[in-house]
């Protein structure tokens, strides 16, 4: 389980960077963002179903989008850029470039997007959006 898991974050972390505008995604929570916009890969939850001759994964993660609060109307810009479902700048278009992620997953998709706010992360303060992807694979 733990190799599938690493390998759809290592495929939504290409994803995520394929973003025009997004520099840099981790697979683990930094200790600073150095730079930005950058994103954030942190598993949400697991379902394991077994069937009848095998099982399926869906895995969800919780991709947060981090990007300066120097000035907020330029930041939520950004922001609803990334949210946006058409466009270079768009997740749901890289996502939808790749919904295997890499052959990591049998299909990936973009559930939902919320949570826009503003935090203070190490070295700063961010705007960020979260982005809520399912990643389905059958073992």
């Amino acid at each position: 389980m733990a190799d599938e898991i690493k390998d759809m974050k290592a495929g939504l972390k290409t994803r995520f960077e394929a973003v025009t505008g997004i520099k840099r995604a981790y697979t683990y929570p930094p200790d600073a963002i150095n730079e930005e916009p950058a994103a954030v890969i942190l598993l949400d939850s697991i379902n394991n179903q077994r069937l009848i001759g095998g099982s399926t994964v869906e895995a969800d993660f919780r991709v947060s989008v981090f990007v300066s609060s120097g000035d907020p109307q330029q930041s939520i810009d950004q922001l609803d850029s990334f949210a946006s479902p058409l466009g270079t700048a768009s997740v749901e278009v890289a996502l939808k470039a790749d919904t295997t992620l890499a052959g990591s997953a049998d299909y990936a998709v973009l559930r939902v997007t919320n949570n826009q706010r503003r935090v203070a992360v190490g070295n700063g303060d961010f705007f960020v959006v979260d982005f809520l992807v399912r990643a389905i694979k059958a073992a």
